[in-house]
C-alpha cells in the first residue's frame, strides 16, 4: 500500500523530470526541487502516522514529527505519558489540542515553523514543560494562558515578525532564557520589569538602534546577545549588570567601545566582530576576567599595550583589521591558546612569540611577512598553524627557509594549513 502511495505522490515529479532538456531552465529545476521536497514531506507524514499506530506509548521518551506536513496534532500522541521531548517543527499546524499539555513528563515542546496564532494557543496548567519553541509562527502577542506553564524556563519566539512590543504575558512566567531574534521589536523602559529574572537574553537582528536605560534592571542576566543590530551606544546602566559575563555586539555600528563596557569587570566574553572600531582604549585592562575577545573585521591599526594585562585571556581574534604591529606586552598573555591575526598588515612576526607557551592555534595568513621566526618551533602546545594566502614575496632562499620551517612544524605533529 505504501509503495503505491509513493508512486502516486512522485508521479508529477517524474513526469516533470522527463521534460525535454532544452526546456529545463533554472525555474523548472527549482520547481522540481520544491516538488520533491513536498513529496518527501508528505511521505514523511505517512510514515509518522504509521509509526504512531505501532509504537508502545509507555516506552517512548522522545518523538520527532518534523516536516510531516501535518495539519493537526495526531491524537495518538496523547497516550505517550512518558514523552519528555516532542518536536512538531515545520508542519502546517493551526491549533494545538489542550490535551497535549496533560502529558506530565513533557519537558521540551517544539512548535516552530507552523501557522499558529496567539488565539490557537490555549495553554492548560502544566508544570513539566521547561522549553517551548514558538519560532516562525504567526504570533502578534502571547496568550494570557501561557502563565499556566508554571515550570517554563526557556521561551523562543524567533521570527514572529508581527510582534512589535515585548509581550506583557512574560511577566507571569518564571523564565530564565528568552530569545526574540529576527523581530522588529521596539523596546520601552517598562519592558524590563517583565523579565527581571532572566539569565540569558537574545535580540539578534531586531533592527535595534538603542537600548532603554532600564536595561540595568536585569541584575541576573549572564548572557546578552545583541548581534546584527544598529547600535552605536550603550546606556550607562549596563555597567550595573554585575552578573553579566557574555556580551555579544557582533555586527552593529559601534565606532568606539563604550566606556561603560570597561566597568563590567565580570565579563568573560566580549564580541565586537564586524563593527567600525578604529581603536581599543587602554581601559581594556580593567576587564580582569576576560577570556575571549573578538575584535575582527574592524578598522584597527593597533592594539593597546594594556592588552598584556588581560592575564586570563585564552582566545584573541583580531583578524581582518589594519594592524601593523603587535603591542610589546602581548608576550605576557601566558594563558593565550588561540591567536588569529590573519589579514592584517603585519610586516613581521616577533621572535618573542615563543613566550606564549600555552598557544595551541595560530593564524598568520594574509600579512606582509618575508620570513617566519624559528622560535615558532619553541611553542610546545601548538597544534595548528595557518598560513593561507600569505602574499609573501620571497626570493628563493627565503622561500626555502619558510618551507623548511613548515616542514619542521609538521614533524612536531603540528597541523600546518597553507
Amino acid at each position: 500500500m505504501l509503495k503505491h502511495l509513493v508512486f502516486f505522490l512522485l508521479f508529477p515529479v517524474l513526469a516533470m523530470a522527463q521534460t525535454e532538456p532544452a526546456t529545463l531552465n533554472r525555474d523548472s529545476i527549482m520547481q522540481v526541487q520544491r516538488a520533491l521536497e513536498q513529496h518527501r514531506d508528505s511521505l514523511r507524514g505517512l510514515e509518522y502516522q504509521q509509526a504512531l499506530t505501532t509504537a508502545h506509548p509507555d516506552s517512548i521518551t522522545e518523538w520527532s514529527l518534523q516536516r510531516g506536513r501535518l495539519a493537526e496534532v495526531p491524537t495518538e500522541l496523547m497516550q505517550f505519558h512518558q514523552l519528555r521531548y516532542l518536536s512538531l517543527h515545520k508542519n502546517q499546524l493551526r491549533n494545538v489540542p489542550r490535551e497535549l499539555y496533560a502529558l506530565d513528563s513533557l519537558q521540551t515542546l517544539d512548535l516552530s515553523d507552523n501557522l499558529l496564532t496567539h488565539k490557537a494557543l490555549k495553554f492548560k496548567r502544566n508544570t513539566s514543560i521547561k522549553h517551548l519553541d514558538l519560532s516562525n509562527n504567526q504570533l502578534r502577542k502571547l496568550p494570557g494562558s501561557i502563565k499556566k506553564l508554571k515550570g517554563l524556563k526557556t521561551l523562543i519566539l524567533n521570527g514572529n515578525t508581527a510582534i512589535t512590543r515585548m509581550p506583557k504575558a512574560l511577566r507571569k512566567l518564571p523564565l530564565r532564557e528568552l530569545k526574540m531574534n529576527r523581530i522588529p521589536v521596539t523596546l520601552r523602559a517598562k519592558d524590563f520589569n517583565y523579565i527581571r529574572q532572566l539569565e540569558i537574553l537574545q535580540f539578534i537582528n531586531c533592527q535595534l538602534t538603542e537600548l532603554p536605560p532600564t536595561i540595568g534592571q536585569l541584575q541576573r542576566l549572564r548572557k546578552f546577545n545583541l548581534a546584527n543590530n544598529l547600535l552605536t551606544t550603550l546606556p550607562a546602566s549596563i555597567q550595573t549588570m554585575d552578573s553579566l559575563n557574555t556580551l555579544i555586539l557582533y555586527k552593529n555600528n559601534f565606532q568606539e567601545i563604550p566606556l561603560e563596557v570597561f566597568e563590567m569587570e565580570g565579563l568573560v566574553e566580549l564580541d565586537f566582530y564586524y563593527n567600525q572600531l578604529s581603536a581599543v582604549p587602554d581601559q581594556m585592562n580593567q576587564l580582569n576576567h576576560l577570556e575571549l575577545l573578538f575584535l575582527a573585521y574592524n578598522n584597527l591599526t593597533e592594539l593597546p599595550e594594556a592588552l598584556g594585562q588581560l592575564t586570563g585571556l585564552r582566545e584573541l581574534y583580531a583578524h581582518h583589521n589594519q594592524l601593523t604591529a603587535l603591542p610589546n606586552t602581548a608576550i605576557q598573555l601566558k594563558t593565550l591558546k588561540v591567536l588569529h591575526l590573519n589579514n592584517n598588515r603585519l610586516p613581521e612576526v616577533p621572535g618573542e612569540i615563543a613566550q606564549l607557551q600555552a598557544l595551541e592555534e595560530l593564524d598568520l595568513s594574509g600579512n606582509l611577512f618575508t620570513a617566519l621566526p624559528q622560535t615558532l618551533l619553541q611553542l610546545p602546545a601548538l597544534h595548528t598553524f595557518i598560513m593561507r594566502d600569505s602574499g609573501m614575496e620571497l626570493d628563493s632562499g627565503e622561500y626555502d627557509d619558510v618551507l623548511r620551517l613548515l616542514y619542521l612544524l609538521e614533524q612536531k605533529d603540528v597541523l600546518v594549513r597553507y
